[in-house]
């Protein structure tokens, strides 16, 4: 495992289509942003990107919070533990930046992702989610 350099935008491409239908491809300059925003990291079989999860930062009056999102294997890597390692890298990456929370969210559908992110520790809060689409 590694953190991704910016040479591999197709890869990425890849796997958030099978992450979500509804996703836009990246350019170059967007990948930039991203980086800056927070951390990325990947799985690589040789040259190739076959697995990533990102984590970004926020801060409130109380806590520093980690948010991982977009976490994907392609689909002929899952059920290898790539995921699991992601997400512990990202665990870990939260504690070196000084998070004292790390959350997540996932479609109901995701069971494997669900049982993953369970089995690591995370429990399922009761709160109140809302959304505007702006």
């Amino acid at each position: 495992m590694r953190y991704m350099k910016n040479s591999h935008v197709d890869d990425i491409n890849n796997l958030l289509k099978q992450l979500s239908d509804s996703v836009r491809e990246l350019s170059r300059e967007d990948f930039r942003r991203i980086f800056k925003r927070g951390k990325l990291l990947a799985v690589f079989e040789e040259d190739r990107i076959v697995g990533m999860a990102g984590v970004h930062f926020r801060e409130t009056c109380f806590r520093k919070i980690a948010t991982i999102e977009d976490v994907v294997v392609d689909k002929e890597y899952r059920g290898k533990g790539l995921g699991k390692k992601l997400v512990e890298g990202l665990i870990k990456t939260a504690r070196e930046q000084g998070a004292s929370r790390v959350e997540l969210t996932s479609k109901p559908k995701r069971k494997e992702s669900k049982a993953l992110y369970e089995k690591l520790g995370f429990k399922k809060v009761k709160t109140s989610y809302y959304r505007l689409e702006i």
